[in-house]
């Protein structure tokens, strides 16, 4: 049986639709059913992370349309902004740029 960091941990590598949908926002009750989930995984991520960069795309996409429906920035975003280069190894710099002019809280 995994424990929970190493479950995290495998999931950040995933690159297929069921893990994408299970991080996207999710507002069908007019909240974000995948944010704790979501949250837990960014919480997790170091810069040493082996992640797959779609995943942390993903990551990054799902929680800035979590921010900007909200108002708000999250200490999770702030994170993921933070790490966003290191995991993705730099691939998605326009996507990132991107996000930064949409979301209130990415470094």
């Amino acid at each position: 049986m995994l424990n929970k960091a190493t479950y995290l941990s495998n999931f950040i590598q995933r690159e297929d639709d069921e893990a994408f949908e299970s991080i996207a926002a999710d507002w069908s009750e007019d909240i974000d059913l995948n944010l704790e989930f979501r949250h837990q995984i960014v919480d997790s991520l170091t810069a040493e992370s082996i992640a797959s960069p779609v995943f942390i795309k993903a990551l990054l996409e799902a929680e800035v349309e979590y921010c900007v429906q909200n108002w708000c920035g999250t200490s999770e975003l702030r994170l993921l902004g933070k790490l966003f280069h290191p995991l993705t190894k730099h691939q998605y710099l326009d996507f990132y740029n991107e996000c930064r002019t949409r979301s209130y809280d990415i470094e």
